[in-house]
């Protein structure tokens, strides 16, 4: 009998490793760190957090340029991220070609002869089994020791998506302390009324377009940042356990595989039905 993870942990390196996409030679990796690095800088310096001027000693520059350079290094950056996924897919696209011995060039379709090949299971199976692995994966941690704490352990705790409620509680809590300062330092409701009554038009498009915008591709940049180190961290603890090693995240993926390719077998009444038609149609 085979491990259950050692199946999904040889179905990932196949189609989602980013192995080799990055090494410590490739112009895509600086690229993409460069990339990532002005775009956050260009927002801390757009909102006025950093002035760049006094480094390079310049004058100081207006909004639209500091707007304009953010926008350039933000498609910068997610062109760099896009570049990345293609390559991605071109190297699972070759990892897949040559476990498989085929010249297939669809990706879609090497995923599903791969699986054909490497469960003993059918199409019409793959939801009850996508049901068992998500059982395993609640059991499993429904008696997990609780006097095992390690560093996988806390990084799922803080990027799994059931920490979404808990990072959604904190940001409420530091609004609520930014709205209970601004009352304790003489903000009123009239302070309110007052800063709409004195901003124009082009200023609260500024505040409530932009800033969005900017808050937005903040938080993607962020998020793909995170989670690019939380698998490279994750990686290094598989390395510990081998080919068998546990992983939640990979196991989700896993499961979406199945869930994607799971089908119906062919009915058969269909072509009874059609073969009694022809012979009643032959009669007549």
């Amino acid at each position: 009998m085979r491990n259950v993870h050692t199946t999904i942990n040889r179905y990932y390196r196949v189609f989602e490793s980013y192995e080799g996409v990055f090494s410590p030679k490739s112009l895509l990796l600086w690229a993409v760190m460069v990339s990532s690095l002005l775009s956050i800088t260009s927002i801390f310096w757009l909102a006025g957090f950093i002035q760049i001027e006094k480094y390079i000693q310049i004058e100081k520059v207006s909004s639209a340029v500091k707007m304009a350079c953010f926008l350039f290094f933000c498609v910068l950056a997610f062109f760099c991220w896009l570049k990345v996924l293609l390559k991605k897919d071109n190297f699972a696209r070759r990892r897949a070609q040559m476990e498989l011995q085929t010249n297939e060039e669809k990706l879609w379709k090497l995923e599903e002869m791969w699986l054909r090949r490497y469960l003993p299971y059918k199409p019409s199976e793959y939801l009850s089994l996508a049901e068992d692995i998500d059982k395993s994966l609640s059991l499993r941690e429904k008696y997990a020791s609780s006097d095992k704490i390690n560093a996988r352990k806390v990084m799922e705790h803080i990027f799994a998506n059931e920490s979404k409620a808990r990072v959604l509680a904190m940001f409420l809590m530091l609004c609520a302390s930014t709205v209970a300062l601004s009352i304790n330092g003489g903000a009123t409701i009239e302070t309110v009324f007052s800063f709409y009554d004195n901003t124009t038009r082009k200023e609260l498009a500024t505040i409530f377009l932009i800033f969005t915008f900017m808050s937005y591709a903040f938080y993607v940049e962020l998020k793909i940042i995170t989670a690019y180190l939380a698998m490279l961290i994750e990686r290094g603890f598989e390395r510990f356990d081998g080919k068998s090693a546990f992983s939640k995240r990979k196991a989700k993926i896993f499961i979406n595989v199945l869930v994607r390719y799971f089908a119906f077998e062919k009915p058969r009444e269909r072509v009874e039905l059609d073969s009694k038609q022809s012979i009643v149609n032959k009669a007549v």
